[in-house]
This record gives C-alpha cells, sequence and structure tokens, in this order.
C-alpha cells in the first residue's frame, strides 16, 4: 500500500510541475494611464503581461519608469526617472501634469528580474478637455 500512495503522489507532483511549464509567462511590460488633463495628479500602472495580455502575478523584476525631460510632466517626488518593483506583476507611482497642453513620452524599461521582458514607450496628449 505505502509503495501505491508513494506512486500516486510522484504522478502528483509530476503533474502540478507541467502545469507551471505550461503556465503563460510574460514577455513584456505595459503602462496603464487614466485620462490625464492639465494640473492634476493621476496614478499610472506598469505591469509585466503576457502574449495574451494577462499580467503575470509572478513577476516581482524592477523596471524603470521616465519622462522625457522637456515637459513639465513628472512624478509626485519631482522627478523625470523613477525604479520600481513589480509585486504580483504591477506597480503604481503618481505623476503630476503642468497647466500647459503638452505631449509627454513615458518609458517602461526592464532592469531586473526572473527572465528580460520587452520595454514600452507611449506619446500620450495631454490637454484640457
Amino acid at each position: 500500500m505505502k509503495e501505491s500512495f508513494g506512486r500516486i503522489r510522484s504522478m502528483s507532483t509530476s503533474s502540478a510541475k507541467t502545469e507551471e511549464t505550461n503556465k503563460p509567462k510574460a514577455t513584456r511590460l505595459v503602462i496603464l494611464l487614466p485620462r490625464i488633463e492639465k494640473s492634476t495628479e493621476k496614478t499610472i500602472t506598469v505591469a509585466a503581461i503576457t502574449d495574451e495580455g494577462k499580467t503575470d502575478p509572478d513577476r516581482d523584476d524592477v523596471v524603470e519608469l521616465s519622462i522625457n525631460p522637456e515637459c513639465r510632466l513628472r512624478f509626485s517626488d519631482t522627478s523625470k526617472v523613477k525604479q520600481l518593483t513589480l509585486v504580483n506583476g504591477e506597480a503604481k507611482t503618481n505623476i503630476v501634469s503642468g497647466e500647459l497642453p503638452e505631449v509627454p513620452i513615458i518609458k517602461a524599461r526592464w532592469i531586473s528580474g526572473k527572465t528580460p521582458l520587452q520595454g514600452v514607450q507611449l506619446t500620450y496628449l495631454i490637454c484640457s478637455h
């Protein structure tokens, strides 16, 4: 009896490993932005996503977010570059817009983690409506 229990347990463990291996893995970063208007503070999210567009909760990578230096948009601590650590595949930070319309460029770049993730660059229109 003990022998057959050992075999069943071994098969169960093997099945769990196969399921984990077949689970979709993150391949790229995405930036999620709310509607940003002039003179506002908003929360943005960067996430590690799979090819199916789902957040990979197993990622705890370090990523860098940056905003082009010549625009007024900035992070809430007034910086233009910020390193964040993903928790369950995503990280959030606040940005603050200026008083005039503009078109900032926001980039997310992978720094370190399980496997490299493709970065992303967004161009966004900030206006009064």
